[in-house]
């Protein structure tokens, strides 16, 4: 992929837009072209990940949900959330975490090319610092959306806030799963406002509505 299709945030760090604009049943990606190659995410779209696979070296997950995780396949070393590694590796913990049969729940699995192998992830806690070359991937811990969903702080030349599922989308931020909790997750949100203004952050990107600048 010619990055100059993507969007640069900072001098190693790029958005990356799922298909149907990021829209479910695809998500947005940050890419930092540095060190190995960093990767937010595999909901782009197959297309779109076939073109830049090669120059992804790791994969960080926001979470477990299908949009987020599709074709993990391709990328033999990926890490999550340690809360969220048993829905990632197996699937009947993945589907116990959604409320419908799981009938329903298998369509969902062939239709994103999912893959379920023990130990396919590595996980990160809540502290956990990553260097990308020469940036820094920040764990922000922001449950409530999904029992181990995580956000992102890149430390780059300037500092840049990958959201996920913090999302304030009309397709809705929150819904009723098994693993989700309305009360963390306003803490969450309330967590990520306390962190923007602390760090002074002015670029955020959430995992199906873009790019925002600015604090308006």
């Amino acid at each position: 992929m010619n990055l100059e299709d993507a969007v640069k945030l900072s001098r190693h760090v790029y958005f990356i837009g799922g298909l149907n604009d990021g829209r479910y049943p695809y998500s947005n990606s940050i890419f930092i072209d540095s060190g190995e190659g960093c990767l937010i995410d595999t909901g782009l779209g197959l297309n779109i990940l076939n073109r830049i696979r090669d120059r992804v070296g790791i994969v960080f997950y926001t979470h477990w949900h299908e949009d987020h995780i599709s074709w993990n396949k391709l990328f033999p070393r990926k890490y999550i959330h340690h809360m969220d590694k048993p829905a990632a590796e197996d699937k009947s913990i993945f589907c116990s975490r959604y409320p419908f049969p799981i009938k329903e729940c298998t369509k969902i699995i062939d239709i994103f090319g999912l893959t379920f192998n023990k130990d396919g992830f590595q996980t990160f806690d809540d502290t956990h610092v990553f260097r990308c070359g020469d940036a820094t991937l920040n764990i922000i811990y922001t449950s409530g959306h999904a029992l181990g969903h995580s956000s992102f702080l890149l430390d780059d030349d300037s500092l840049i806030l990958f959201l996920g599922d913090i999302d304030l989308s009309s397709f809705g931020p929150w819904y009723g799963g098994a693993d989700s909790d309305l009360n963390q997750f306003i803490e969450s949100i309330k967590r990520i406002i306390n962190l923007v203004e602390k760090k002074n952050i002015n670029i955020a990107i959430s995992s199906h509505t873009g790019v925002f600048r600015g604090k308006n």
